[in-house]
């Protein structure tokens, strides 16, 4: 596998993440009405009416061959070989903090490979996920008894991520310990259950009941925005051992994919510190 077809994965990957974020295409009102029905609190009627659009029909068009020619080098200054060099592949584990103060941290673990592009840059690509339960305790600033979230959710968030980060070294590659500073973006889809099932009253565009729809589950896409301090504690010839804090910012999609405007999840921001083990 080379550099080009490595870069070809992830944008793949990331597609296919998208493209099965997408909405059931109707308007079931606003997430926190949703929530404030699906808690314990509430004892009236759990039913939400949405109204469902017809899909739009896209225009028919000619299907279209191009070709492209690759020279070596692109715009970026990322010179691909016909070879991968330095190309390492391994895994992450950390945990972290999240602004949002209805959840009680986060735990994550990732899939990843990492490929030299230039003698101290390197590209990073990690799948994972990453797991925040609810937060159950007391404080003087706040009080899950009075929480949307915690009300709402059977259970804390669970997201699955892809994501890039290009990672600059200021050592080389054969000393025993590295260091790098890295940006990097990716795209997100959280999942959350609810504790009480909604049932959804489907009207077409004309007020014409459609059918009914029940949800115990939703989620929602965003997009992740980050950067990273790390050190390699080990840099051996076969494998290397290393440390990073990453700071970053979700930004949240405006709907989720059963329809509801997303007025509940604002950006999380979040620090993590992860470990990670690569086999060269």
């Amino acid at each position: 596998m080379n550099q080009r077809s490595n870069f070809v994965l992830i944008l793949t990957v990331v597609f296919i993440i998208l493209n099965s974020c997408a909405s059931t295409n109707r308007n079931a009102g606003s997430l926190s009405d949703a929530m404030d029905k699906a808690s314990d609190d509430h004892h009236g009627s759990r039913k939400i009416v949405a109204v469902v659009k017809d899909p739009e029909e896209e225009p028919e068009t000619e299907d279209e061959v191009y070709v492209v020619r690759s020279t070596g080098n692109d715009d970026s200054g990322i010179a691909f070989e016909d070879k991968p060099k330095d190309l390492s592949f391994g895994f992450t584990a950390g945990t972290g903090m999240l602004s949002k103060d209805s959840f009680f941290g986060m735990t994550s673990f990732s899939f990843c490979l990492e490929q030299f592009y230039k003698s101290r840059r390197s590209a990073f690509i990690e799948l994972g996920g990453f797991y925040s339960p609810l937060q159950t305790v007391e404080s003087d600033e706040f009080d899950p008894e009075s929480d949307t979230i915690v009300q709402a959710l059977d259970g804390g968030i669970f997201s699955l991520y892809a994501q890039i980060r290009l990672r600059f070294y200021t050592t080389p590659k054969h000393t025993f310990l590295g260091n790098y500073f890295s940006l990097g973006g990716g795209v997100h889809w959280m999942f959350w259950n609810y504790k009480n099932e909604l049932e959804i009253i489907e009207y077409d565009e004309y007020d014409n009941p459609t059918g009914t729809d029940t949800v115990s589950s939703d989620q929602l896409w965003g997009f992740d925005l980050n950067g990273s301090a790390g050190i390699n504690l080990i840099q051996a010839e076969h494998f290397v051992l290393g440390a990073e804090f990453i700071p970053g910012i979700i930004i949240w999609g405006p709907e989720t994919n059963q329809g509801f405007t997303n007025d509940v999840f604002a950006p999380f921001f979040y620090l993590r510190t992860n470990f990670n083990f690569m086999i060269k």
